[in-house]
This record gives structure tokens, sequence and C-alpha cells, in this order.
């Protein structure tokens, strides 16, 4: 069984010598948004057969990728120990990123955007970000690592070790190996069937195909504490993390999360300060507690002068500002106020003065101010008595007068019954005789 192994090794590689012959070719055939990529001289598609292009990439290219996120093709070359980019769009090279060595299989990870790329030569397996196309880690696997395959149904990359005789289960969330399954002998490549959720291995050299039967994540939580200090006792206080929201009047707010990073902000109270105000907390396998401060803030207050004028010496005056009068008998009213807009009124309890604005408005910002009170004298309209009305009272008392002496005479007249009497000539008197 060894030398068959090894003769079939021999074959394979023989192969490959050839394909470097025909210059290291990827050869896509196809039309439209359905491209396949192939190492070897393959031609034909379902819409006309026929190659459109013949694009040229590292030494030995020996597995393909497609990542949809970005439209690359990751193609990954066996001999030059690296991975070419193809863009889709234009079937150009744009880069070529060094891996491990000797690239043998290649998988897209769509949860995360990441290419797993599986070193045979260098027991690895690289992860490339395709948002920057970089090696962001290297994960240690089994032994020879040939397939390569994701199953979206948990996250989990499946690699296939062709000299450990077992596969690797990297968590995507993590990339961290949480599992080793042994399988047949020399596992060469690996699929991911989404209408069972199996993974089905092939076994070079004992000839069968294991099934793996695959389970959904059980995803483990850890405790994130917010610890707050600096507010008085029974305070009210909230936090946002992760999109949700907690308020307690405790010193503590606690959430459950899985391995990740999180947003996390402090809701203002008035009066104080807090820090950090806002943030990211990375929980990576263990419970995470966060210090929030707050700190009491003092307040600037500003003098606000109002000065009268116009009023006697003496005269009591008020203002009403924000909810609270002041009162004085001298020409000035004092109030001090933090930064804002105030709207103010005036009065006085000397009815003959009267403030030229009955109300004002201002705006504290940062400084002391001045607010000017005029008062001005009320005017009283008042009746003046001409000689006009003087005679005219005469007149009516004269009238008064010729009446009451009509209405006496009028009642003497009616107590004589007999009417008036007769006028007689009185008697002739007789000369004295001589």
């Amino acid at each position: 069984m060894a030398k068959r192994s090894e003769l079939m090794k021999i074959i394979a590689v023989s192969i490959v010598f050839l394909v470097l012959i025909s210059g290291f070719s990827v050869i896509v055939y196809g039309s439209g948004s359905e491209k396949s990529i192939s190492p070897y001289d393959i031609s034909g598609n379902s819409s006309n057969n026929t190659v459109i292009a013949n694009i040229k990439v590292g030494s030995g290219p020996y597995a393909v990728a497609y990542d949809p996120s970005n439209g690359y093709v990751y193609v990954a070359n066996w001999y030059s120990n690296n991975v070419s980019v193809i863009n889709g769009a234009t079937n150009k090279v744009i880069a070529n990123i060094a891996v491990g060595s000797e690239p043998e299989g290649v998988a897209y990870d769509s949860s995360n955007g990441y290419v797993y790329v599986a070193n045979e030569g260098s027991n690895s397996v690289s992860v490339i970000n395709g948002a920057n196309n970089t090696v962001i880690v290297s994960i240690a696997v089994g032994s020879g690592p040939c397939g390569v395959a994701y199953d979206f149904s948990n996250g989990y990359v499946y690699v296939a070790n062709v000299n450990s005789n077992d596969v690797s289960v990297i968590n995507g969330t993590t990339n961290t190996v949480i599992a080793s399954i042994a399988v047949g002998s020399g596992p060469g490549d690996v699929a991911y069937d989404s209408s069972n959720r199996y993974i089905y291995v092939t076994n070079w050299n004992s000839g069968t195909v294991s099934i793996i039967s695959t389970s959904p994540q059980v995803i483990k939580k850890y405790s994130v504490t917010f610890t707050e200090s600096g507010l008085p006792t029974g305070t009210s206080w909230s936090v946002t993390f992760n999109g949700k929201t907690e308020t307690s009047t405790t010193n503590i707010i606690s959430f459950t999360e899985p391995n990740g990073t999180y947003s996390f902000s402090i809701a203002s109270i008035n009066g104080y300060s807090v820090s950090p105000s806002s943030g990211r907390i990375t929980v990576n396998g263990a419970n995470v507690n966060q210090a929030i401060t707050f700190t009491a803030v003092t307040t600037s207050l500003y003098t606000i002068t109002f000065t009268e004028s116009g009023l006697p010496s003496g005269a009591s005056w008020s203002i009403t500002l924000n909810g609270t009068t002041k009162s004085s008998t001298t020409n000035t009213i004092t109030f001090k106020e933090p930064n804002g807009t105030y709207s103010y009124t005036i009065s006085t309890e000397d009815k003959n003065y009267a403030p030229v604005a009955l109300s004002g408005t201002f705006t504290v910002n940062g400084a002391n101010g001045n607010q000017t009170i005029t008062f001005t004298a009320v005017t009283t309209l008042t009746t003046v008595t001409t000689p006009t009305n003087y005679l005219l009272y005469i007149i009516i008392v004269i009238v008064v007068i010729i009446a009451v002496l009509g209405v006496v005479m009028a009642m003497r007249r009616g107590k004589n019954k007999g009417g008036p009497k007769q006028w007689q000539e009185p008697p002739k008197q007789q000369p004295p005789q001589q």
C-alpha cells in the first residue's frame, strides 16, 4: 500500500511538471457572472463551451475559490507558495499573497469574509482577509493539510490532513482549532453538503469517503460587567452595549455575549462627567469587567447685574429671573447663573412709575453681564375748572331761585278766597269854610 501511495505521488508530480511546461496558466471559460477556473487545460461551458481568457498566475496552481464579497478569485500556487488574486471583473491578477509551504486547498468563509488556504508543506492554514488581501493569522493544524471546506451553518472550516488521517475543525469566529476528527487513511479533499449538513472527506489510501455529521455551533457566552463609581446611592444610570440598553440604580450593569468585539456607550447624567463615555470591548473566552467613573461637575456661575434708573431714591423695585424674584430699594439687583438663555420681568411698588419694558431676555456665555432697566413717571389726567364753568353754575343757581320764588307767589295767591279786591277812589274832602 505504501509503494502504491508513493507511485501515485510520483504520477501526481509528473502531471504537475507537465502543467509547468505548458506555462502555468489558469484557463477561464464561460461568460457573464458564472466563471470556472481550472489549473488544467479544460475548456467547455454550458453557455458556449469556449475559452475566453488564459491568465498567468504562480507556479503550480492547484486549488481555487471565489469571494463574492469583492468579486475576486483566489488561486493557490503549490510551487511558488503564494496565492494569486484575480479580479473577476477584468480577469487580471491584482496581487500575489505569500502563504505557507505548498498551498494545496482554498475556501471562502462568508461569515467573516476570510479566505482559508491549507499549506501541506508547513502543516498550517493561512487566513487571508478579503478586504485588504493580507494574511492575518496562520493556524497550526494536522500533518499535510490538503482540502478545505466551509460550513456556513455553524461557521466552521474543515481541513483534511492527508498525513495525520484526520480533519481539523477551525472556528471561523476565533480562528482557532476546536476539534480534530479521525477519518480514513490519506484524506485529501473535503466538501460540505448544505442539504443535509454533512461533511464528505475523500480518503485516498483507504479508498473510502468519511461522512461527518455536523451540528449547530454551540456558542459559549461570557459576562460583560460594567461597574460604576462616583454617583450617589440610588442614582439611575444606563449602558448601551452591542445595541442593547440596560438601566440600574445599583452600581452594576451586566450583559452576556459570545466571543467578539462590541461597542458600548454610557448615558450622560446632569451634573456629572463620565469616563469612559464610550468604547469597544473584546470578549475572548473569558468574562470582562469595565469600570465606569462618574465625577461631579462644578458648574461655573456668572454675575448678572440689573441697574435701574428713573425711580426716586429709596423706591422699591423687583426682578423675576428663572423663577426667582429679588427686590431692592437701591438701583441694582444681582443674580448668579450658569451659561444659558434667560427671560425676566420687571415691577415696582411705586405706582407713579413704570418700566419702559416690562420684560426681556439675555444670554450668559462664559462671562458676567449687565442689564439696564429704565423707569418713567406715570402721567395722571386731571379736570381743570375754567371761568366758563363758574358762569354756568351761577346761571343755574339764579334759575333755581326764580323758580322757587314763582312757586311761593303762586301758593300765596291761592290763599286769597275772594279773589283780588276792586280799587275804589277815595272820597273827596270838602274845603274848609271861611
